[in-house]
């Protein structure tokens, strides 16, 4: 077998290296290399072991959650659903907005994704190569309170300078959807605001029975990772929110080093987002 390392092996060594003695990679086996990233929990809530799940519970845990979507798509559109209520009431309240209102609300909706778009096209040019590491030392000098050093004002103006130039950027992507939603008239803004409503709620839907299975599957025995902590599904659900709560966090934590990791190992693509899609 090749002593060449697999991008993922490399990610799960960064992992453990980030995450300290309490973190530990794993595989299932030679030919079917399956890299988990994980982590010791001693919180006030619970003491165990825990994982990010593989590519199969990963499948299922996606089946599930898209199932999970699907059923709340549906309850929005069902009339004797909380959901419809729910919506019913939203669309009444907004039915009162004036339409330059609506607009924007409508449109503010979608500045956060276009300001990801804006963020990724950045991260390919010249200028902002180094931003990450930059912005990682300008953190950690204002953590230890450092700030009185030509080091730090350096790194201020440059923090500065990428969040101005990420304002104008996402700007120029918000153009053309402030733009399209100019002629919208009343009827096709309320649509507007009623898909974004359902989209948000099934989006919602999707996320959270995601986390939960991915506890679920993830939560291990300290003294042994083989054995679930939670013999069922319902046991977990019933061991209250505060629990639930503390390991969706663990399990983000870990989650945003493996997102982190992957970033680096991919190629620029400044043409997939660009403003002439």
């Amino acid at each position: 077998m090749s002593d060449k390392k697999t991008p993922d092996r490399q990610i799960a060594e960064t992992i453990t290296a980030s995450l300290g003695e309490d973190a530990h990679s794993e595989t299932i086996d030679q030919d079917h290399p399956t890299v988990r990233y994980c982590k010791d929990v001693n919180s006030e809530f619970i003491k165990c072991w825990i994982r990010l799940p593989n590519q199969f519970q990963r499948d299922e845990i996606r089946r599930k959650a898209l199932a999970s979507r699907s059923r709340a798509i549906t309850q929005y559109h069902d009339k004797n659903s909380d959901l419809h209520a729910i919506l019913h009431a939203a669309m009444l309240e907004f039915d009162d907005w004036d339409l330059d209102l609506l607009r924007a609300h409508i449109a503010e909706q979608s500045v956060r994704e276009k300001a990801f778009e804006a963020m990724i096209v950045m991260s390919t040019e010249k200028k902002w190569e180094h931003f990450d590491e930059d912005k990682q030392r300008y953190d950690y000098l204002t953590e230890v309170g450092d700030t009185d050093t030509d080091e730090f004002l350096t790194l201020q103006n440059t923090v500065e300078e990428y969040m101005n130039a990420l304002e104008d950027r996402t700007e120029e992507f918000m153009k053309p959807i402030r733009s399209e939603y100019d002629s919208y008239d009343k009827s096709a803004l309320m649509n507007k605001m009623k898909r974004a409503i359902i989209k948000a709620g099934a989006d919602d839907a999707f996320q959270q029975t995601y986390n939960q299975w991915q506890i679920f599957h993830g939560t291990r025995k300290q003294d042994n990772h083989k054995q679930r902590f939670f013999s069922s599904y319902g046991e977990m659900m019933d061991a209250g929110s505060e629990l639930i709560e503390a390991l969706d966090m663990e399990f983000s934590q870990i989650d945003a080093l493996k997102a982190a990791e992957l970033k680096k190992s991919l190629s620029p693509i400044p043409s997939l987002l660009s403003h002439s899609q």
